[in-house]
């Protein structure tokens, strides 16, 4: 448990990865009362989040305010990164940032500030967590996440695309094509990455996006 919140605490999901957590044991709180769960969600180690929650970490377990892993997730992206640092810490010096690639060779950033260091993931991972909770967020929504974002390397970004890839809803690709026609070119390029990762993961046998590809490029 200690070498999983030490891996834990410093982003290092391959550390974090090789600890072979049984349930029981991932969803045990640590002295300060906080499960490894959200001891990542609180770091931004959107990529260690993901691999303990296939390990079994329960995301309804609160912290001692009483939030859980999507209340944090939530909370960090509306207080901001920085100024959630400067709160716990208390000091006005310089924030450094470091641009650091995840697991699933994303790019983030990295922000240290009196001995704290947290990455700007949280709305990647409150993108992530809220199907588990039976969220459902409308595509306007995960778009804007996407584009507003630091830019198409970054979890969130990836993130979008993940959680509209996986509804596996026609609606989904419609709304996708429909960002041709946006002014914004990368609102047109998020709906041309959905589109494609929707044709390249498709795994039924009919290749039911032949037609409406052949549609929209010969236009």
């Amino acid at each position: 448990m200690d070498r999983l919140l030490t891996a834990i605490d410093a982003c290092d999901h391959r550390a974090a990865a090789e600890e072979t957590v049984r349930p029981d044991e991932v969803n045990r709180r640590a002295e300060d009362g906080r499960t490894p769960l959200l001891r990542a969600v609180d770091r931004g180690a959107n990529d260690i989040v993901g691999t303990l929650l296939r390990q079994g970490a329960d995301p309804r377990l609160s912290d001692a305010a009483g939030r859980d892993a999507l209340a944090l997730a939530r909370y960090w992206r509306t207080a901001g990164a920085e100024d959630e640092l400067r709160r716990r810490t208390g000091s006005s010096e310089t924030v450094r940032r470091t641009s650091v690639q995840d697991a699933y060779e994303n790019v983030c950033t990295e922000l240290s500030l009196g001995g704290l260091a947290v990455r700007d993931t949280h709305t990647a991972i409150l993108t992530e967590l809220e199907p588990a909770y039976g969220i459902t967020q409308p595509f306007a929504e995960l778009l804007g996440r996407a584009v507003t974002g630091p830019g198409v390397q970054h979890p969130a970004w990836q993130a979008s695309l993940g959680v509209l890839h996986d509804r596996h809803d026609p609606a989904v690709w419609d709304e996708a094509a429909a960002l041709r026609d946006r002014t914004d070119p990368l609102e047109r390029y998020f709906g041309a990455e959905l589109m494609r990762t929707i044709s390249l993961f498709d795994e039924s046998e009919e290749s039911p996006f032949d037609g409406p590809l052949v549609d929209l490029f010969l236009a």
